[in-house]
């Protein structure tokens, strides 16, 4: 041997049984402190702490989409919701239609300065023209609570009922009712 070889071959020998003498398996050397009860306790305090952390997560992230959701629902609650009930046209004995509409608040609050119009006319069928009134001839009609109802009506003289229906029979006119 040279004075360089047998150092290294020595030193490559004496690492080998050092080795396998002092150094521990893969699951001893991550896991040996298992073998501690104090070490095993404090690992399952850890384990479950996170458990319960993610469950404290999940269960904030749940209640505030339930009060986002609670806060929805009331807002929709708060609101009047108007709708057409029923409609009559009636003819009076002097031959005009003498419409009505019935208005009903299905909402659970009131319907605070209620407005509504409606107009009817009896138009060509490629007509459109659905004029609205100006907003001094669409008065305040009041409150109208919650499951209430109003009739609005009024004299439409267009032009007598038979003439009307004679030129809707005819194709020359459609009968049109619009409000707001």
């Amino acid at each position: 041997m040279g004075p360089s070889g047998g150092g290294k071959e020595k030193y490559e020998r004496n690492k080998k049984r050092y080795d396998a003498a002092h150094k521990l398996p893969f699951a001893k050397r991550w896991f040996g402190w298992w073998n501690n009860p104090s070490d095993r306790f404090s690992f399952l305090v850890a384990f479950f702490t996170c458990g319960v952390f993610a469950a404290t997560v999940a269960l904030w992230l749940a209640t505030k989409d339930l009060v986002n959701d609670a806060e929805d629902t009331a807002e929709r609650q708060l609101r009047a919701y108007i709708v057409v009930s029923g409609v009559n046209m009636p003819i009076t004995p002097d031959g005009f239609y003498k419409p009505s509409a019935q208005i009903k608040n299905v909402g659970l609050t009131p319907a605070y300065d209620f407005r509504a119009w409606f107009a009817m006319q009896a138009m060509r069928p490629d007509q459109r023209d659905f004029a609205r009134p100006n907003d001094a001839a669409v008065k305040s009609t009041g409150i109208l609570g919650p499951g209430q109802q109003t009739i609005l009506g009024g004299f439409f003289p267009l032009a007598p009922a038979n003439v009307v229906q004679q030129e809707i029979r005819a194709g020359n006119r459609t009968f049109f009712i619009w409000g707001g």
